[in-house]
């Protein structure tokens, strides 16, 4: 493995993969890169312009943008563990940036559209707007001076927040949104068919809150079943904390990973259920994502933001297009699991009903979603 990370072709052709596996989905970019031009030792690609992720985990409170990136973290990790079976293994803050991008800037004619109305005689008693918001390169660029006053100690740590919240808070209100980039794509991780059903069988088993099963599974899909110690204790064990998952949802705000997997990694070592690397590396990219993910938004249901890959997985799989050349033991049908995950669908969807109804009336976002920062969008913004 620390071979493959001398070569950067690896790199290149693992970003070139990013960038196809998200060309459709909107909040996440990777670095493009030029494989003519890349060689073993040289790697060319296209510079990122954005703010350190830690701008934002390091102040105290929370930014408006804050739930916006979180949810679009979340979704991309997902996306890359469910759907494209191809995961970033180096999700660290220091390989994300944040881009903070101006409204109406969504393709180029988008803006040829706008250039032109505010030059056509039409435009009377319209303001410029839109010309008087900073480009993203100019918001990037102020970003970075409040961070680099603090590092060389011409700010204290709260003038720096005070001046971030500030900034963020008159951003947000002037329609501006926030994206995520991914960099330093040389360690990835990718399932072969085995462990890809493996992940499946398990996954599915976990989202059914199927304890009993799940920690079969584990025993029967390890290096060497035949060395567990006191298999039927390690299933109980499985079992218990799987059902203190169920208690909650996978809601990050009342349980973390680190709450989920000690104690299933405790039990691991102590039964002897040797799990394969893969498996540890995607546990291990849960692990960072979870600290994110609670920084940015607490109330993160991991459950709820796997629902759309999970429903478009069970579409696939009802027209046979997911197909497994050979069950193993403990497996279910396609069929068997389509239906165990719609029930738990079922309940996740007459949850998320229950809360919206709960909060009816309370949050702006509930009615006007993307378009609710121009209700107090704030022209003075230069």
């Amino acid at each position: 493995m620390m071979m493959s990370q001398v070569d950067l072709r690896t790199e290149a052709r693992n970003a070139e993969r990013f960038a196809a596996n998200f060309s459709g989905r909107a909040g996440v970019a990777f670095p493009r890169v030029y494989l003519p031009l890349d060689s073993k030792d040289v790697l060319v690609e296209t510079f990122c312009d954005g703010i350190p992720l830690r701008a934002f985990l390091d102040i105290d409170g929370h930014t408006p943008f804050d739930r916006e990136l979180g949810a679009r973290g979340l979704d991309a990790f997902l996306h890359m563990l469910i759907y494209d079976n191809f995961v970033h293994a180096d999700l660290h803050p220091g390989n994300i940036m944040v881009s903070l991008s101006p409204p109406f800037v969504g393709s180029p004619l988008d803006r040829f559209v706008e250039d032109f109305y505010d030059m056509s005689p039409f435009n009377r008693g319209r303001g410029m707007h839109e010309k008087q918001l900073p480009s993203s390169a100019q918001v990037h660029r102020h970003v970075r001076s409040i961070l680099d006053s603090h590092e060389a100690d011409e700010i204290s740590t709260h003038q720096k927040n005070k001046e971030i919240h500030a900034y963020a808070d008159l951003l947000y209100q002037s329609g501006f949104t926030a994206s995520l980039v991914f960099l330093d794509c040389g360690l990835v991780t990718l399932l072969d068919d085995f462990n890809r059903r493996n992940f499946i069988d398990l996954f599915e088993s976990v989202c059914t809150f199927d304890g009993n099963r799940a920690g079969n599974l584990m025993i029967d899909r390890c290096l060497t079943p035949e060395l567990v110690v006191s298999p039927d204790v390690f299933v109980l064990r499985i079992q218990d904390i799987i059902l203190r998952v169920r208690k909650v949802s996978l809601q990050l705000s009342k349980l973390t990973f680190s709450e989920i997997f000690e104690p299933v990694m405790r039990a691991v070592r102590i039964h002897h259920v040797r799990l394969a690397p893969d498996f540890i590396n995607i546990i291990m990219a849960m692990f960072i994502l979870e600290g994110i993910g609670r920084r940015l938004d607490p109330e993160s249901d991991v459950l709820r933001a796997a629902l759309p890959m999970l429903r478009s997985w069970l579409k696939e799989d009802a027209k046979n297009e997911l197909t497994y050349p050979q069950h193993a033991r403990g497996s279910t049908s396609p069929s068997t699991a389509s239906w165990n995950l719609l029930k738990v669908w079922m309940y996740i969807e007459l949850r998320e009903y229950l809360d919206r109804v709960r909060s009816w009336g309370y949050d702006d976002q509930e009615f006007f979603g993307e378009f609710s920062p121009f209700l107090t969008a704030d022209s003075s913004l230069a």
